[in-house]
């Protein structure tokens, strides 16, 4: 989507697995969950099309969360590659460690918005 190099922050990559089986990294999980969101725009396709998107766990590095069944954390004090940033969880025991640790407040995946998504790239917090 913005074209960064994922190997420049591995631990912050996503990935989109279409139905063709090719597998799409973003740079964070910001650009993941936007990429999933406009996959006809970013990725050519439409979204019935897209068969996972995962996004990388916080608390557990190297563990990837199906994003439709994660918790995410957002307006807190974590910055990744693309600035302010969503911050995946597991579960709302994980979600209240982040909270507790980094500030913020947790959505789920059906929260996460185009609205939402560009209010946090434009203006570094979920509302303006």
């Amino acid at each position: 989507m913005c074209g960064m190099d994922t190997s420049l922050h591995p631990e912050w990559a996503g990935i989109i697995e279409l139905a063709s089986g090719a597998q799409h990294y973003t740079c964070s999980v910001r650009c993941t969950l936007a990429t999933a969101l406009h996959s006809e725009k970013f990725l050519g396709v439409a979204p019935d099309q897209i068969r996972k998107v995962r996004v990388p766990d916080y608390l557990h590095p190297g563990t990837l969360l199906d994003a439709p069944k994660a918790l995410f954390v957002v307006d807190s004090d974590v910055r990744g590659p693309m600035g302010a940033e969503l911050i995946p969880a597991a579960n709302e025991a994980d979600a209240q460690t982040i909270t507790t640790r980094h500030g913020g407040r947790t959505l789920h995946h059906a929260d996460v918005t185009p609205p939402l998504l560009m209010a946090i790239k434009q203006h570094g917090k979920s509302t303006p």
